[in-house]
């Protein structure tokens, strides 16, 4: 059986300490044209950006992301019905920061 880690398109990257992985999924009709698709990257942008906010403030990070193999993904978290009238559009990590304490910024 596939496992996420197969259908994500970085080879170098483990889910192992990750937490979380939430997907969007929409209705195929809503991103049949560019106009939709654009609209769904506006909306779901803003959504992730929300809930980064809202584990950061809990002391986890989140990451959205679309490299992943949709029909891999598809297949793992929609049932067949689901799959005729939705997709998997956007992917948001989530994860404990293992790093220690910010240094500064980068200029």
């Amino acid at each position: 059986m596939a496992t996420f880690e197969d259908a994500y398109n970085y080879n170098n990257f483990s889910f192992l300490h990750t937490s979380c992985v939430l997907f969007f999924a929409v209705d195929k009709q809503a991103v049949k044209d560019d106009d939709g698709a654009a609209m769904c990257n506006l909306m779901l942008g803003s959504v992730c950006q929300r809930l980064i906010e809202h584990f950061t403030q809990q002391g986890l990070f989140a990451r959205p992301f679309r490299s992943y193999d949709q029909f891999e993904v598809d297949s793992l978290t929609l049932d067949e019905e689901q799959r005729a009238e939705e997709m998997t559009y956007f992917g948001l990590l989530i994860g404990k920061n293992r790093a220690m304490q910010s240094l500064g910024a980068i200029k």
